[in-house]
């Protein structure tokens, strides 16, 4: 399944919340083993997207290609592990 822009963006500040400190790569195989795809160059998309996330300080950038989670307000997290979860029930059901 192939996600880009805000679907995107929400499944990496998940997971980088649920994670702590992640590398991109890290970020690119957990979307390669959840069924998710970016396209070419997946790093850059990655670190693209995390961009957008870091203005808004949901994400932290610590240092080349390292990301940890930021301060996500309630309704925003609320929103963002709604989206998550029909994203990865999608890529369930597009699996089987």
């Amino acid at each position: 399944m192939l996600v880009r822009g805000l679907d995107l963006r929400y499944l990496l500040t998940t997971y980088i919340h649920e994670r702590g400190l992640v590398t991109v790569d890290e970020l690119v195989d957990w979307l390669d083993c959840q069924g998710f795809e970016v396209g070419d160059r997946a790093s850059k998309v990655v670190s693209d997207a995390l961009r957008w996330e870091c203005a808004r300080d949901r994400v932290i950038r610590v240092g080349r290609g390292r990301y940890r989670q930021g301060y996500v307000p309630r309704a925003t997290a609320y929103r963002i592990d709604l989206r998550v979860w029909e994203l990865q029930q999608a890529a369930r059901h597009g699996a089987a």
